[in-house]
């Protein structure tokens, strides 16, 4: 079973650099085994509800255990 991750991020924040980065960022969890849903906030706030309302349907990762799986493929980019 693929380990589901909810993959919440700010567009405006840290001047939208994001964005130029996602597609990379998706590639590479794809490669270490997750099921990925994007959501971009909304509003301030947003992401605390989004995840109180849907963490049951995602893989819990102890700290540290999503950024070992990354590792395995690729060398991380400095915005995670």
């Amino acid at each position: 079973m693929k380990k589901k991750l909810l993959f919440i991020f700010n567009p405006k924040s840290g001047k939208g650099l994001i964005k130029e980065h996602l597609v990379n960022i998706v590639d590479i969890m794809t490669k270490a085994g997750y099921k990925i849903t994007i959501y971009p906030t909304q509003c301030q706030g947003d992401a605390i509800k989004k995840v109180r309302k849907n963490a049951k349907k995602y893989t819990r990762r102890k700290s540290g255990q999503m950024r070992q799986d990354l590792q395995r493929n690729w060398v991380l980019p400095m915005i995670l």
